[in-house]
């Protein structure tokens, strides 16, 4: 299947001959995809037909919820005519394509435009949580490292205390039996 590789950006010769001809951008079509998520890989997720049912659930899943456009009959209009311009198109017919091709024909480049920064964003708030759970476990190991040292110090102690205890008892008691 002909679709960018996420991890190394490259793209297949199809894909690049469509990049080329400024048919394609390979940024919004890696972010398209990403969300897609990896099922696009799957040949018989990422091919669909034009059936009613399932434009019905690409309207309904991916321009009402995820572009936010309002359901209406213009969007009725807008999605049959964008539909029928994919079938007509030169790009493959595959999910990820057709779905770069909504977000193309109904403007909503920003949705996942501002992706790649939200993601980012994300990330950095997730570093520094993770590097204060790391800060908060190595006081926690010194924290117990300390109460160790002190138990350990104050046993000592306590045991020379006992020690000696324990010789007067047994001189006093057993020094017959010796």
């Amino acid at each position: 299947m002909a679709v960018l590789s996420i991890e190394s950006k490259k793209t297949k010769l199809s894909n690049r001959s469509l990049s080329d001809q400024g048919l394609i951008d390979i940024e919004l079509f890696k972010n398209i995809a990403e969300s897609l998520g990896p099922s696009i890989y799957l040949k018989e997720a990422s091919n669909f037909d034009f059936t009613e049912v399932e434009l019905k659930r690409i309207k309904d899943n991916f321009l009402i919820q995820k572009l936010k456009l309002k359901e209406s009959k213009d969007l009725d209009k807008n999605f049959e005519t964008a539909t029928q311009e994919f079938i007509n198109s030169k790009f493959k017919k595959e999910r990820v394509y057709f779905y770069y091709f909504l977000v193309k024909r109904f403007n909503k480049e920003k949705v996942y435009q501002n992706q790649s920064t939200e993601e980012v964003s994300d990330k950095n708030e997730l570093n520094r949580i993770i590097g204060s759970f790391k800060k908060a476990e190595k006081l926690r190991k010194k924290n117990n490292e300390d109460i160790l040292t002190d138990f350990g110090q104050r046993f000592i102690e306590n045991q020379k205390d006992l020690d000696q205890d324990i010789f007067e008892i047994v001189d006093k008691n057993f020094s017959s039996l010796f």
